[in-house]
């Protein structure tokens, strides 16, 4: 049995944040499936979905790589991790935030081809786009963050000219949870990385380090950054397909294929679940309740008698 919220009563939106498998993609691009689409929409959505899949599978790499950090051998920690495995994780890492870019340019190519629901996307820019989300975008105070501070670490590891010299090192701020982290020195003009923290600052993991890092890396860095954390910034990203779709489905929902459609999640055995939350767009309050009671026919056989009963 399956009841509704009482009537009258208030949806909240508090931000919930959770592990997001391919099965919430999927669900959320099949939603589509039920809309009035042209080509070039349609063209978009496939690409938009192969891109998010993608990156998770990138996450997944890093969880991969990350894993060879574990005490699994009798000589950790004192000969692990050894140096390739550090060079595994930063490759992953750095896979996984150049997709993030690749996915946020098809969410935004997204938007663009339906611009009677959404005017004036910009596309030329990231960090542009990523701030033209706050009028759609799903708990902006948590998500727009994580997808801001997840940009500038990819704009600092592939614009290397536009920032002062900088170096990548592993940190486990949590035990096992270990994390690239860029360091570098200030700019000629003094000015460090955007998006980075002073070094010296009294937060900072390293400030206890800094002779023993200045005589490695041959200059006394000025500024830090640690890789942004590879779950939320997927849960950040593919939270907003929540945002976005419903109001496209809005506009050009066709009663007759939705109505008729019998698509159910099946899930992959990368989902930790298929009950995925669902979230209003908007305000709202719940106006009607019902209850579904289901109905199962069970055979049971018994002195070669057919008995049918229902529940």
């Amino acid at each position: 049995m399956n009841e509704a919220a009482h009537p009258n009563q208030t949806v909240s939106n508090q931000a919930t944040t959770f592990r997001v498998g391919p099965g919430y993609v999927e669900h959320w691009i099949h939603q589509l499936d039920h809309c009035t689409l042209n080509h070039q929409q349609r063209s978009v959505i496939l690409s938009l979905s192969e891109a998010l899949l993608s990156l998770l599978r990138q996450r997944d790499e890093i969880l991969r790589a990350r894993g060879e950090f574990a005490p699994v051998s009798t000589f950790y920690p004192n000969s692990c991790p050894t140096q390739r495995q550090q060079k595994s994780l930063s490759d992953a890492t750095t896979a996984f935030f150049n997709q993030f870019y690749v996915a946020v340019d098809k969410l935004a190519n997204l938007m663009k081809r339906h611009s009677d629901i959404f005017p004036n996307v910009p596309t030329s820019s990231a960090a542009k786009f990523i701030k033209y989300l706050e009028d759609y975008a799903l708990f902006t105070d948590v998500s727009l963050p994580l997808l801001k501070s997840a940009r500038e670490y990819r704009s600092i590891l592939n614009h290397s000219t536009s920032f002062p010299s900088f170096s990548w090192h592993t940190i486990a701020l949590v035990p096992y949870q270990t994390r690239i982290a860029l360091i570098g020195e200030k700019s000629i003009s003094g000015k460090i990385a955007n998006g980075s923290a002073p070094i010296d600052e009294e937060e900072s993991p390293f400030k206890n380090q800094l002779s023993v890092l200045e005589r490695q890396l041959g200059y006394r860095p000025a500024w830090y950054v640690i890789s942004p954390d590879e779950e939320l910034v997927c849960w950040a990203l593919c939270i907003q397909l929540n945002a976005l779709i419903p109001r496209i489905e809005g506009h050009l929902r066709n009663s007759q294929i939705a109505d008729t459609c019998s698509w159910e999640l099946k899930g992959t055995e990368d989902d930790v679940t298929i009950n995925y939350p669902i979230f209003a767009v908007e305000e709202a309050s719940v106006s009607t309740t019902w209850r579904v009671i289901t109905h199962t026919a069970v055979s049971v056989d018994f002195n070669e008698l057919d008995h049918r009963s229902a529940t």
